[in-house]
């Protein structure tokens, strides 16, 4: 097994993706064999790195649970390591193991998320059915996971999401609309128009503006009267796209 690992160290990083998943796979009984041993020599931080590409290209059950443990490295580039490994699964494999990371928050969002999208529409759907008992900071992520998917049904979360009572909620629903142009809930974006938060009604604006809903003329014009510089900033682009449009 030592001849094996260090040819893999030294040959691994100078093949293609598909030249490294033929060699994994020649060897797969015996390195499948050897988990244990493979990972035990993750005190070398680069072996890490090769450790985990190997267990992407075996694909095996017994190899996800290192893979997830490790989405939670304190290295970013372990973690991303980790990632890329994950997508060499059938996305069968991945769905409830993720899942149970995302909507419990076991591990970084985005390195999760970045799996799931391979998955998106079945993890998206039991994204949406977790949506309304989920904490703020989830219900953000939820969100910016919907968006990423350039899931429609994401409109549904939005307009909840845009009644929230936390602005960085409010906020990442705000991105949605603009995104993925719900435009069916323009007036619920105007309804931010009178909100305490200057970052809100600033964005909001931004949002109409994007979309070219000029219907909303009466509220965003007198907030060129707005207490904040950058809520008038806002309000005067607007005007003037409504005046050229």
């Amino acid at each position: 097994m030592i001849d094996l690992w260090e040819e893999i160290i030294k040959e691994l990083p100078y093949m293609d993706s598909d030249q490294a998943r033929a060699f994994i796979k020649q060897h797969q009984e015996v390195l499948a064999a050897e988990i244990d041993w493979i990972m035990a020599k993750t005190e070398d931080r680069n072996e890490l790195k090769t450790a985990l590409e190997c267990m992407g290209y075996l694909a095996l059950n017994l190899s996800i649970d290192v893979l997830l443990r490790y989405l939670n490295d304190w290295d970013e580039e372990v973690q991303l390591c980790a990632a890329g490994a994950l997508k060499q699964y059938p996305p069968g494999m991945l769905l409830e193991p993720l899942l149970d990371l995302f909507l419990n928050q076991k591990a970084p969002a985005a390195r999760v998320s970045d799996v799931l999208t391979l998955i998106s529409y079945e993890a998206a759907t039991a994204m949406i059915k977790a949506y309304p008992k989920a904490p703020v900071e989830l219900k953000a992520q939820i969100l910016d996971f919907m968006i990423a998917a350039k899931d429609i049904r994401c409109e549904g979360l939005a307009f909840l999401a845009l009644e929230d009572l936390s602005t960085e909620v409010k906020r990442t629903a705000l991105k949605a609309v603009k995104v993925l142009n719900l435009s069916a809930l323009w007036g619920n974006v105007a309804r931010l128009l009178d909100n305490d938060s200057w970052i809100l009604r600033g964005r909001a604006i931004q949002v109409l503006t994007d979309m070219e809903i000029w219907e909303a003329e009466q509220w965003v014009s007198p907030l060129l009267e707005d207490t904040d510089a950058w809520v008038r900033e806002c309000a005067e682009v607007y005007s003037e796209r409504l005046l050229h449009r």
